[in-house]
């Protein structure tokens, strides 16, 4: 029995665009019929179109999009030297931060992996395309409702030299009767026209063929599927929709605020029984109106015969300072809804500003950490299976593993963790490998103990003695400590505490190496003499 995950289709992929076209900015018709639905067309049309001025949803999915800031490491005990440089030649997360954007906001996405081959335009190689759920189904069996064995990609074909909407159907259901069709949103087939005008993208011989198979012979679908959670089915709509809604809602309430600042923000002054001298009705009876600014000087006269006339003003009726913390009230309920610890500020200029701190960032990295590694480990196993269809450079199919990089840690936190590791080891509490873990978020066991071997060379083995000179290396890294003390960026004591943990260097020789760095007798020379080459 088959489980179409579309079951509702046209919902689903209508939610998904939404989402789509918030992340891109174009979503002004969006908002425009949710203000409609909020308020009366009379007011709607005295307040005017809408401002897109703050998409809640788009800054805060920018924000915590962060997994590829930096290229994933990729390793595998079976590439060569050679075949790693030629595997990095494809740059395959070239288009991950648009991805990383994609599957945190849409809730899934997937990419196309296809081969290309040498033109004028690209060398050959891997051809990636990223696809958004509202632009593909996907079909399983029930007792599998997250491995699809089709899919079908929406496209525009050039057919009879018109553009005609189709979809590329994979289908690897029958594994013995693997097959790619083409086939219209009016369901009729164009296969066969492709085939017979050579423009079928697998074909040997003039005849068609399934290239995607495996070296143990079991057909697969050329893609690399990406989802933010696991679920009980294949895509997840619907989750964060309340921040959706909530992004529309605080849209309004912040047209809302603006309409009333340009129109109402001032006390409303009246005349009764007055004219201004040199203005009449018109024809119709109709006041005109004269244009003034603060440096105007008008006249009046009273319509009454005794001089009756009276000037007056009234409160603006718009509390704007009420109605910004209004908004930023909402805000706030919405972040504790999501359980994002968020700054939230609204600038006139500039529309929301949120703060997430690094940690937060960080935290909220290793939730999509494993999610997005699945994705990545298939991306790179179908890759290299494609590659093997087409390439004499033959690169290996499993045994790849992959690290993300964490956010860098900045001064003050490197400073503040690295003084609290010191006292635990210290005490005895921790190790040198689980200090520099820490210290390097992402970093992995081996790369610790590398990083010690190499900054300690023999010494993790065998204790040097004191009076041994450092290596080169030891060098290198002793300097570093000593000029990020110098420049402020490492308080002296913790500076000279790396040098005797690091080096195995008694008290009094770290003391020398740093001098009066840190210290009041400490004198800094900025050279400002121009730079000749201006750089």
């Amino acid at each position: 029995m088959i489980y179409n995950t579309l079951s509702n289709l046209n919902q689903r992929q209508q939610v998904s665009y939404r989402r789509l076209q918030m992340l891109e900015g174009d979503w002004l018709s969006y908002l425009t019929q949710h203000t409609s639905e909020k308020l009366e067309i009379t007011r709607m049309i005295n307040m005017g179109l809408p401002s897109t001025s703050i998409n809640l949803y788009k800054t805060l999915i920018d924000k915590i999009s962060s997994l590829y800031n930096q290229d994933p490491i990729v390793t595998n005990p079976d590439l060569s030297p050679d075949q790693s440089s030629y595997l990095s030649s494809f740059d395959l997360f070239r288009k991950h931060q648009k991805l990383n954007r994609y599957v945190v906001g849409l809730r899934d996405a997937a990419i196309k992996i296809d081969w290309h081959n040498e033109d004028h335009l690209a060398p050959a190689g891997p051809s990636l395309r990223l696809l958004t759920p509202d632009t593909f189904e996907v079909c399983c069996h029930m007792d599998t409702p997250t491995i699809p064995f089709e899919i079908k990609e929406l496209r525009c074909r050039m057919i009879d030299k018109r553009e005609v909407y189709c979809y590329d159907v994979y289908s690897v259901e029958d594994p013995s009767n693997p097959h790619f069709r083409v086939v219209g949103t009016d369901k009729k087939d164009y296969t066969q026209y492709l085939i017979n005008n050579n423009t079928y993208p697998y074909l040997e011989n003039g005849q068609p063929y399934y290239p995607f198979i495996d070296p143990d012979n079991n057909p697969y679908l050329p893609f690399a599927f990406y989802h933010a959670s696991e679920s009980t089915s294949f895509f997840s709509p619907y989750e964060l929709e309340e921040l959706v809604e909530a992004t529309l809602d605080i849209a309004l309430d912040w047209s809302f605020y603006r309409f009333c600042l340009l129109q109402s923000s001032w006390n409303q002054r009246y005349m009764v029984d007055c004219d201004l001298l040199g203005l009449k009705p018109d024809p119709d009876g109709r006041s005109q109106h004269l244009v003034v600014d603060p440096t105007s000087i008008l006249q009046l006269s009273s319509r009454g015969e005794n001089g009756s006339g009276q000037l007056g003003q009234m409160e603006s009726p718009s509390d704007l300072k009420s109605i910004a913390e209004s908004i930023m009230l909402h805000i706030g309920s919405i972040r504790d809804t999501l359980g994002i610890k968020v700054d939230a500020t609204i600038q006139a200029q500039s529309g929301l500003s949120l703060a997430i701190k690094n940690d937060d960032l960080r935290e909220i990295q290793k939730q999509y950490t494993n999610h997005f590694r699945q994705g990545d480990l298939e991306l790179l196993k179908k890759t290299s299976l494609i590659n093997n269809l087409y390439s004499p450079t033959q690169l290996p199919v499993d045994g790849y593993s992959i690290s993300y990089p964490s956010i860098p840690l900045s001064t003050d936190e490197l400073t503040s963790k690295f003084e609290y590791q010191m006292r635990l080891l210290e005490a005895k509490l921790t190790t040198k490998e689980d200090m520099l873990q820490v210290i390097n978020p992402g970093m992995t066991r081996e790369e610790a103990e590398a990083k010690i071997l190499e900054i300690e060379g023999p010494a993790i083995l065998e204790p040097v003695k004191t009076a041994e000179a450092l290596n080169g290396a030891q060098v290198t890294s002793a300097l570093d400590i000593v000029t990020k003390a110098a420049l402020n960026q490492l308080p002296r004591e913790s500076a000279v505490a790396m040098l005797q943990l690091f080096f195995n260097l008694p008290e009094e020789a770290a003391e020398k190496i740093i001098g009066n760095i840190g210290t009041q007798s400490q004198s800094i020379v900025v050279n400002t003499a121009p730079n000749p080459q201006g750089v």
